[in-house]
């Protein structure tokens, strides 16, 4: 995921827009700190790759996101 990482075609792709409209992206993004909200893609972008690269799947990476979120 690179400079140029489309995130509504990424949704489109991975069949998240039936759960969660462009409209809601929109507002999410649109409330969030900019900075805040970059500095979190980065730290995913980057803890992510280093995840897979040590051999965890894409999905146990995204569960342990959820399980995150759910706790905070």
């Amino acid at each position: 995921m690179g400079d140029n990482f489309n995130q509504y075609e990424w949704f489109r792709k991975q069949r998240l827009s039936e759960a969660v409209s462009m409209d809601a992206l929109d507002r999410l993004e649109g409330l969030a700190n900019i900075r805040d909200l970059k500095l979190m893609k980065d730290s995913l972008r980057m803890v992510t790759a280093e995840w897979m690269q040590e051999g965890f799947e894409k999905e146990d990476i995204k569960d342990y996101i959820s399980y995150l979120i759910d706790n905070i």
